[in-house]
């Protein structure tokens, strides 16, 4: 298995979005993404 490549916490952010999930709110230095319908939430550093 190859290696993950790393991507910033704004990359991360853009990404989701497309994948249906709201940016929510901002705690610190946290993001943190909500998705209608799901019970997760996400939180991406900002970097």
């Amino acid at each position: 298995m190859g290696k993950i490549p790393q991507i910033s916490g704004d990359d991360a952010v853009k990404i989701f979005k497309k994948l249906g999930w709201k940016l929510s709110r901002q705690k610190g230095s946290h993001m943190i993404m909500t998705k209608d319908g799901s019970i997760y939430t996400l939180s991406i550093p900002k970097k």
